[in-house]
């Protein structure tokens, strides 16, 4: 996997709607970065849309420090999965980093990273490549309630050889 090199080098933003309903409660893992699994393509959510022939070698993901990484030379459509691990109201502060190295492609592209939960969207981002290095420290709101146990699937795709690193999303603390 690739260095951390451009986390140290980068600023970190913050962007979203922030709701305060999580005041006082002590914080919480809700996705953890060290809980995706590969999904089968008969529990992806996004199947309708995957391209034919397109493999994700197990080579092509790993945790990387604090982050859940994927190399998308090695994994150019990946799915990933894991259960909810504490409840969320509709409002309630989210927090979590999300980077991707500098996005490269011999043809112009775009890249894509979504999270459902329940088989509803709860974030997503796209990306055009090619693209410099990003780090975002993302705040926002939920969207909607996550109760513990609910199924969550992360999609990360694009063409060219980029890696795309998801944190830990956290509740509460502030």
């Amino acid at each position: 996997m690739r260095g951390l090199a451009s986390l140290l080098v980068l600023g970190v933003g913050c962007r979203g709607d922030v709701g305060d309903s999580a005041a006082g409660r002590p914080v919480e893992t809700v996705l953890a970065a060290t809980g995706w699994r590969p999904l089968p393509l008969s529990d992806d959510p996004w199947a309708a849309e995957r391209p034919s022939g397109v493999e994700c070698l197990p080579v092509g993901y790993d945790v990387e420090g604090d982050f859940f990484e994927v190399e998308t030379d090695y994994c150019p459509w990946g799915v990933f999965g894991q259960e909810v691990q504490a409840d969320v109201a509709a409002g309630e502060r989210l927090r979590f980093v999300f980077w991707h190295s500098e996005l490269w492609a011999r043809e112009p592209a775009e890249g894509r990273v979504e999270i459902q939960v329940g088989g509803r969207s709860a974030w997503a981002e796209r990306r055009a490549i090619p693209g410099p290095d990003q780090v975002d420290e993302l705040e926002f709101a939920a969207p909607f309630a996550l109760a513990q146990g609910d199924r969550a699937a992360l999609l990360v795709t694009n063409h060219g050889l980029n890696a795309w690193r998801v944190g830990s999303w956290t509740v509460g603390g502030r």
